[in-house]
């Protein structure tokens, strides 16, 4: 019997590079409702995070209407701009392809729609089974987004492989049950997501094969 039956994946920072198109998302959200912008870089560490938060951080402010009007615009700017500049990682569509045999399943902070339409835009919809948003779920680290996708195909927790970029996606692996694997290549230092605990460490997608093989 396969050791895995499943493989879900984190999708920003681990399948695509999409760093530079939700910095401009976010700095188009915030010019329009608060007049100014920030540093890209000063983005990327608030990706996977939640967007109310993220603009709350990068902003300082605690209006929640004006918030909730960053967060509309950035949803319908992101939609129309998704694929920009984003990249698929090297190896990722090749990999996920020979990864036939396993159910595979994308499980993001995005929606659901919103995470579809990136999928779909980077053309790896044909190599996944399911894609899922934290649409009412609770954000990673918060194992529900990992089980629902487990339950969903009926498998067992340990004999399911989590692949992210950050340490949520790591922990929230761990309190589901799950094998986990980290990417060096996304968000997070390898000596942040080491300190976590993961199974694996991965350096380059490809080599989740040899993982999932042995």
């Amino acid at each position: 019997m396969r050791r895995f039956g499943l493989v879900i994946f984190d999708l920003d920072g681990t399948l695509v590079d999409s760093r530079a198109d939700i910095a401009a998302a976010v700095n188009h959200a915030i010019g329009v409702v608060a007049g100014k912008g920030v540093l890209d870089e000063a983005v990327y560490p608030y990706i996977g995070e939640g967007l109310k938060y993220t603009f709350g951080e990068l902003t300082g402010l605690t209006d929640g209407d004006r918030i909730a009007r960053m967060v509309d615009e950035y949803k319908r700017f992101f939609y129309d701009h998704c694929d920009v500049h984003s990249r698929v990682y090297p190896g990722v569509a090749e990999t996920l392809k020979a990864m036939g045999r396993f159910h595979r399943a994308v499980a993001t902070t995005k929606m659901t729609f919103m995470a579809r339409r990136v999928v779909n835009a980077m053309g790896l919809l044909e190599y996944l089974d399911h894609v899922q948003g934290s649409d009412e779920i609770p954000l990673k680290p918060d194992p529900t987004l990992f089980r629902l996708v487990i339950e969903r195909f009926g498998e067992d927790p340990a004999r399911t492989l989590v692949v992210g970029d950050t340490e949520k996606d790591v922990l929230a692996g761990i309190e589901a049950g799950c094998v986990t694997a980290a990417v060096t290549y996304g968000i997070r230092s390898a000596g942040d997501l080491e300190s976590y605990g993961p199974d694996y460490m991965v350096d380059a997608f490809p080599d989740l094969l040899e993982i999932v093989a042995g």
